[in-house]
């Protein structure tokens, strides 16, 4: 209202009021429906359905109507892309949900890094709402009323919508990514890779083995680090056979780089402070980089 009443000429005031009205209930027509192209605004305005590869998890499949409920049925939708220089990448999963009366979806949004970017509730009767998030931080963009939210008489609108409970749920979505496509939670990952690192380095019964100008470390027969004098020393680690961190230190006209690998693949690359993303060149170029070094360290064997 203090918009409004900052405003002099009594035309302008009505016109302005009218406005702010149209918007509200734009708002709440908005995400009163289910609309997958809504969703893409937040996005990418320019994407559509099939810019995506699509793998869905259905309970009920049959959509036979359970007894004192009727229809009970659930659809959780995976939004990706993948190529071969990349691998997977998610961007989008959803949660269908048909009960009894009521049909909503959950639309989860994930930037290159897996971190949530926006949180999406849509129903067919009961309003919407829209949450920007910036990892620690919120923010609600579009919301409908309380009342009509709460008349899906399924959910508990303090909960569901509870920030904290969304990036939960959003974690624990992720977790289906690594049985459907070998695709590793980040964060968890990262903090394995870690205990890891920290383990190696803490061990004082490693036996050296030198070759020209690497440094092999091994605990009993199994290889678990390498250092390689070139220029600088780079490190590699290794975890059950296979290389899952590298650091290469500042140097002369090279950045530092810190380089995580699941399964061979790398998945986050470091330069200096910035996390890259994946579709970024530099990203591919470092990741090449270390796995041809490490290749050719390991021919030295």
């Amino acid at each position: 209202m203090s918009v409004i009443s900052n405003v002099i000429n009594s035309r302008k005031m009505k016109i302005t009021l009218i406005l702010i009205i149209n918007f509200i209930f734009t708002g709440i027509y908005v995400n009163a429906q289910i609309n997958l192209d809504y969703v893409f605004k937040y996005f990418d305005e320019d994407c559509t359905e099939n810019y995506f590869y699509q793998d869905k998890i259905i309970t009920n499949a049959s959509e036979r109507s359970w007894p004192a409920l009727g229809m009970n049925t659930s659809i959780k939708t995976f939004y990706y892309q993948y190529n071969t220089a990349d691998g997977y990448t998610l961007n989008i999963i959803s949660d269908d949900v048909y009960l009894a009366a009521m049909h909503y979806i959950e639309y989860y949004i994930y930037n290159e890094l897996q971190e949530l970017e926006y949180y999406i509730y849509q129903s067919e009767f009961c309003g919407g709402i829209v949450i920007k998030f910036n990892k620690y931080n919120f923010q609600i963009v579009e919301k409908s009323e309380d009342t009509l939210l709460a008349e899906n008489y399924f959910i508990d609108i303090e909960n569901i919508f509870n920030p904290d409970n969304i990036k939960d749920r959003a974690k624990e979505n992720l977790s289906y990514c690594k049985m459907l496509f070998g695709m590793p939670i980040y964060e968890d990952q990262t903090e394995y890779i870690r205990s890891v690192y920290k383990e190696i380095n803490s061990m004082n019964d490693l036996v050296e083995k030198k070759v020209e100008n690497c440094i092999y470390y091994y605990k009993n027969d199994d290889l678990v680090k390498v250092i390689a004098k070139i220029g600088s020393n780079r490190e590699y680690y290794i975890d059950k056979g296979k290389l899952v961190f590298a650091y290469y230190p500042k140097a002369l006209n090279e950045p530092e780089i810190r380089v995580y690998f699941y399964n061979e693949e790398a998945y986050k690359v470091i330069e200096g402070k910035e996390n890259l993303y994946k579709s970024s060149d530099n990203f591919n170029s470092y990741s090449n980089k270390v796995k041809y070094n490490y290749s050719d360290i390991i021919e030295k064997l």
